[in-house]
């Protein structure tokens, strides 16, 4: 007697209905993570810009004179790709326990919009004066 299978060239109906559903499910999830991604790189190549934007401000300060490192820096605001608009906060503060003449604190704020949300990053530098 021989054995004889009920569908031995093809898949169930059921079969096929459980993998497609399955697989919509999974490409579904699949794309919901793109834009979270996007977002993520979009955020952190701003941040990276705003501080590069950051620490050649400071970097000018600090090969400057003395004198000049409680002068603003000239832009108060620079373009920076995809047309973000970075504004730049630019103040020095004294250290405690130390002469104005001799030490002095540079802190920038660089803050910007992207996709109506407002961040901001910081930067302080410590500028002495060795020519006294």
């Amino acid at each position: 007697m021989r054995c004889r299978l009920m569908n031995p060239g093809g898949f169930s109906l059921i079969e096929v209905i459980f993998t497609s559903s399955l697989l919509l499910f999974l490409m579904i999830v699949m794309l919901s993570v793109f834009p979270g991604s996007l977002m993520a790189i979009d955020h952190a190549e701003h941040r990276i810009e705003a501080s590069h934007i950051a620490q050649s401000v400071l970097e000018k300060k600090r090969s400057g004179p003395f004198s000049e490192v409680d002068d603003d820096p000239d832009p108060g605001e620079v373009r920076g790709s995809g047309g973000v608009l970075y504004t730049l906060h630019y103040s020095t503060l004294a250290v405690s326990g130390a002469e104005a003449s001799l030490l002095k604190k540079a802190v920038i704020t660089i803050t910007w919009e992207f996709k109506g949300k407002n961040y901001s990053l910081t930067q302080e530098l410590y500028v002495c004066n060795i020519s006294q």
